[in-house]
C-alpha cells in the first residue's frame, strides 16, 4: 500500500509530509484532534476555547459541542474529544464485535485477579440501583434459562451448608420462629463438637442442628435454643419437650461406640431435623 502524504495547504504551500491518519501529518492531525481544525494553533497548555458547535473529525458533521465527550490526558488534564459521541459509540461497538473473544478473556482474567474488589463493587452497585440490577438479572435469566439452572445446580453442589441454612431460615421465618441466623460453624465451635443429647463427639462432616425446645412446639431458632447433635440422637429425640430417659441415652452412647457409622442409616443424615 502506497503511503499517503498530508493534504493540508498552509500559508499557500502543500504540507506533503507523511500522513499518520486521515491524510494528515502528525502536526496537523494533532491540531485537528485538539482544536477541531488542522489550521488552528493553540499554545501548549492553554485551555480549549470551543464555540457552541464544532466538526467531528470522524464523520465531518457539525454538531453541538456538548456531543463531544470530556476526555482526560495521562497528566490529568481534561479536554473535549474530537469524535462526537455517536462516532465514539459506533467505534466501541465495532471494536467489541471484532474482539469479542479477546475482551471476554481479559474480563475473565481481571475477575479472577480482583475477586474481592469486584464482589464489593457489584454489591455496592446493586444496593444503590436495586430495581435496575433486578431488571437486568431477570432479563438475563429469561434469555438463558438453561445456563441459569446449571449455575444454580453447580452452586448447590459446591455450597451444601449454605443451601441447608437458607432452606431452614425460610422455613423458620414462615413459621414465625426465626429470631437470628445460627451459623453452624459457630455453633459447632461453641459446643466443642459434642452432642447435646448423648454428650459424645459428633462427626464434623455429618451432624445436625437440634433445637432444645422443638420448633414444632413453639421453640425459637436462635443460639440459645440450638445445640449440636448426632443425626440418630436428633431422630430419637424427635419433638420431645423433656429429656430422654437415662436408659435411652446410654443405649445411644453404646450404639455410637459400637458402630460409629450407624447414623448413616438415618434418612437425611446430613440435614437438620425441622421438627426438633
Amino acid at each position: 500500500m502506497a503511503k499517503t502524504t498530508c493534504s493540508v495547504i498552509e500559508d499557500g504551500e502543500l504540507c506533503g509530509k507523511p500522513s499518520v491518519g486521515q491524510d494528515l501529518c502528525r502536526k496537523h492531525y494533532m491540531r485537528k484532534r485538539r482544536n477541531g481544525d488542522p489550521l488552528i494553533v493553540r499554545p501548549r497548555g492553554a485551555p480549549q476555547v470551543l464555540g457552541p458547535e464544532r466538526a467531528c473529525t470522524k464523520c465531518a458533521e457539525i454538531k453541538p459541542t456538548e456531543d463531544f465527550l470530556w476526555l482526560r490526558t495521562a497528566s490529568g488534564k481534561q479536554y473535549r474529544g474530537s469524535w462526537c459521541s455517536d462516532c465514539r459509540a459506533q467505534y466501541h461497538r465495532e471494536y467489541e464485535q471484532a474482539n469479542a473473544e479477546r475482551i471476554r478473556v481479559r474480563r475473565r482474567e481481571y475477575a479472577q485477579v480482583n475477586k474481592d474488589h469486584r464482589r464489593e463493587t457489584n454489591r455496592a452497585y446493586r444496593a444503590a440501583n436495586r430495581d435496575r440490577a433486578n431488571g437486568w438479572a431477570k432479563a438475563w435469566r429469561e434469555r438463558n434459562p438453561e445456563q441459569h439452572r446449571q449455575i444454580i445446580r453447580n452452586w448447590h453442589e459446591a455450597n451444601p451448608e449454605k443451601v441447608r441454612e437458607y432452606a431452614l431460615r425460610h422455613w423458620y421465618r414462615k413459621r414465625a420462629n426465626w429470631v437470628e441466623d445460627v451459623d453452624r460453624a459457630v455453633l459447632f465451635a461453641r459446643d466443642r463438637g459434642l452432642c447435646g443429647v448423648c454428650g459424645l463427639p459428633v462427626d464434623p462432616l455429618r451432624w445436625q442442628l437440634d433445637h432444645i425446645r422443638p420448633v414444632s412446639r413453639g421453640g425459637e431458632h436462635s443460639y440459645a435454643n440450638a445445640q449440636v447433635s448426632h443425626p440418630l440422637c436428633n431422630t430419637i429425640k424427635n419433638d420431645r419437650l423433656t429429656e430422654l430417659p437415662s436408659e435411652t441415652v446410654e443405649a445411644l452412647r453404646a450404639a455410637h461406640r459400637a458402630a460409629p457409622a450407624c447414623d448413616a442409616r438415618v434418612l437425611n443424615s446430613g440435614s437438620d431435623s425441622r421438627a426438633a
